[in-house]
Order: C-alpha cells, then structure tokens, then sequence
C-alpha cells in the first residue's frame, strides 16, 4: 500500500491545494493589512487637518477675546487705572497664548501640556477642579433656561393655569399649581 500510486497522487494533489489554500489566504492578509494600514492613514490625516482647524479657530477666537479685554482696560485707565492694568495684563497673557496658539503644532502644544502637568501636579489639579467646577456651573445654569415644550415638543397646560414643562423627568409648576 505505501507504494500505491494513486495515493501518491492523491497526497500530492492534497499538499498543492494546501499550498494554494495558504497562498491565497496569506495574500487576503496582505490585501487587508494593506487597506486597514491606508484607512488609518488617511484618518490621521483627516484628524490632524481637523485639530489644526479648530487650533487656528480656537487662536483666533482668543486673540478677538484679548483684543476686546484691551479696548475695555483703555477705557478703564481713566476712572480705574489699577483695574485697567490687570484687565490689560490678563489680555496680554491671552494673546501670547493665542499666538502660541497659532504657532505651534498639536503635538508640540500637547507636549507642553503634558510636561506642565509633571512639573507642577498640584497647579496642574487646580486648574483641572477649577475648569470642572466652571463646566459644571455652565452646564448646569444652561439646563436652568425656561422652556415652554416638554420632551415632545409640545406645551401642556392645566385648566386656566400658566404652562409647565417637563425638563429631564422633573415638572417644573407654577406656584399657583402647586397650591
């Protein structure tokens, strides 16, 4: 039986469709790796030119708010010149950043960031309480805003009273529904 030829055969032909097999599997890997390597590409990409955009913006945005913070402590100097030099000091600071802004790449800016953070821990978790404690307050008094509509859009009314509306599971009544 060990030299039966047909077997032969048959063990050939199984190795060349083994070979084949992973021949054709080893080039789907490739065409695979290939495009998951170009997609990742091209979204770094597609992010990198969104950063810088919204760099440039957030610069620009800064350098209108330090201009601003200027015109207001030139006139200040008259009435409160004290007042004015720190309203002029903080503008100052605010444009350099701007242009630091405006200068430098994200990696740069986000090494510096980095390198802050280790240098100076405690100021670094001051300024991370005090930005949560300002994002807290913001979000929290923009949830505050009077609405007339309730989820759906549509404004409920009891008999002869004033509306209320339904903001995140809470009513909010007039005094006179209350009573």
């Amino acid at each position: 039986m060990a030299n039966d030829p047909r077997a032969a055969r048959n063990t050939s032909r199984g190795s060349d469709a083994f070979s084949s097999t992973r021949e054709s599997v080893s080039q789907a890997t490739s065409k695979v790796a290939d495009a998951a390597e170009r997609a990742t590409s091209e979204a770094g990409e597609r992010l990198t030119i969104t950063m810088e955009d919204q760099k440039k913006a957030g610069a620009e945005r800064l350098a209108q708010f330090a201009k601003a913070a200027l015109t207001a402590a030139n006139q200040l100097t008259r009435d409160s010149p004290e007042v004015a030099g720190y309203i002029r000091g903080a503008a100052e600071q605010v444009q350099g950043f701007s242009e630091q802004l405006r200068t430098r790449n994200a990696k740069e800016l986000f090494n510096d960031f980095q390198s802050f953070a280790r240098q100076h821990p405690s100021a670094f978790l001051g300024a991370t309480v005090l930005t949560g404690f300002a994002l807290s307050r913001f979000f929290k008094s923009a949830g505050d805003l009077p609405s007339n509509t309730n989820q759906q859009g549509s404004t409920s009314r009891s008999s002869g009273s004033s509306p209320r509306t339904t903001n995140v599971g809470q009513q909010r009544r007039s005094s006179s529904e209350q009573g």
